[in-house]
C-alpha cells in the first residue's frame, strides 16, 4: 500500500497535495499554513480535469525521461518541492521540433495554477497541429 501511495504522490497535481493530512504537518513547519486547503471540500470538475492533465504531463515526462519523476525523494521531499518550491521534473529539448513541442505542453500543464493548465481539448488540437506540420 504504501508504494501506491508513494507513487500517487508523484504524479498527483499541488492542488491535490495540499489536501493531504501529510502537507498539514509540511505547512507548518514551513509556515506555509496559507497553502493549507479544507480536505473535505468538494473539487470542481474542472479543478479534477485540470489535476488528471497534471498527472498526465508527469507521465509524459517518465516516458520522454525514461524514469520516474522525483524518484529518489521520499514522499514528503516530493509533497515539499513540488507545493512549497513549484520544483518539477528536468526536461530537454533534443532539438527536434515534436520533442520541444511535446515539452512546451507538458510544463504548461505544470502550472501552479490549475486555472492556467491546458485542458485535454487543448492537447487535441495541439497533436493535431503538429501532424500537419
Amino acid at each position: 500500500m504504501k508504494l501506491a501511495y508513494e507513487t500517487f504522490i508523484r504524479y498527483a497535481g499541488p492542488e491535490v497535495l495540499q489536501r493531504l493530512s501529510v502537507f498539514r504537518e509540511i505547512a507548518h513547519e514551513a509556515n506555509a499554513e496559507h497553502l493549507l486547503q479544507d480536505p473535505f471540500a468538494a473539487i470542481s470538475v474542472e479543478q479534477d480535469k485540470a489535476s488528471d492533465m497534471y498527472s498526465f504531463s508527469m507521465i509524459i515526462s517518465e516516458v520522454l525521461c525514461r524514469s520516474v519523476p522525483m524518484n529518489a525523494l521520499g514522499m514528503e521531499d516530493v509533497i515539499r518541492r513540488v507545493v512549497l518550491h513549484g520544483d518539477r521534473p528536468q526536461l530537454s529539448a533534443d532539438g527536434t521540433e515534436l520533442r520541444g513541442a511535446i515539452i512546451r505542453i507538458v510544463t504548461g500543464a505544470w502550472n501552479p495554477d490549475w486555472r492556467k493548465r491546458p485542458t485535454f481539448n487543448d492537447l487535441v488540437g495541439l497533436i493535431g497541429l503538429l501532424k500537419q506540420a
